[in-house]
Formats: C-alpha cells, sequence, structure tokens
C-alpha cells in the first residue's frame, strides 16, 4: 500500500533539494521565500502553514549562515517576516 501524498510531503519533495543547493545564491533564496509567501494564503489550515513555515525557517537560518553580503541578508530577512505576517506567525516567533 502506497502512502498518501501530503502537503508537507508534497513541499518538501518540491523545495528540499532546491534549497539545500542554493542556500550560498541570494536570488534564489530570495524566491524560494517568495513562492511560500504567494502559496501561504492559498493554505487552508494550520498543519499546511506549518509546512510552509518549517521551509522558511531553514531558509532563513541558511541564508544568516552562508550568504556572505548583508544586503542579501536584508532583503532575506524582510522577505522572511513578511511570510511570517502571511501566515499569521508574527506573534507566535
Amino acid at each position: 500500500m502506497t502512502k498518501p501524498f501530503t502537503f508537507a510531503g508534497i513541499t518538501n519533495a518540491a523545495l528540499d533539494q532546491i534549497r539545500q543547493y542554493s542556500q550560498t545564491n541570494p536570488a534564489v533564496t530570495i524566491r524560494l521565500l517568495e513562492i511560500l509567501n504567494t502559496i501561504g494564503p492559498l493554505t487552508c489550515n494550520r498543519q499546511q502553514r506549518q509546512a510552509l513555515l518549517r521551509q522558511a525557517e531553514m531558509i532563513e537560518k541558511a541564508s544568516r549562515e552562508s550568504l556572505p553580503d548583508e544586503n542579501d541578508k536584508k532583503d532575506v530577512q524582510e522577505r522572511y517576516k513578511a511570510l511570517l505576517d502571511a501566515l499569521k506567525f508574527e506573534n507566535e516567533k
């Protein structure tokens, strides 16, 4: 019997490798956060928002550790905060 698809599983399958291979590329990092921000308002429940938040947290953490340019880090932080707002997590962090 095959496992059913889950939102988190699909999200991870779609983004994990891109996120892992692009952690030193600010343009791709920013686009990943913008993708999550686009998907965020379309989520149906907290579990789906948590799946997006998990990816966003890993992207944000990798950017702090891997991006050398402070302006790039600032751009990533702006997108990350916008995503938190879109997901309504600003009071939960």
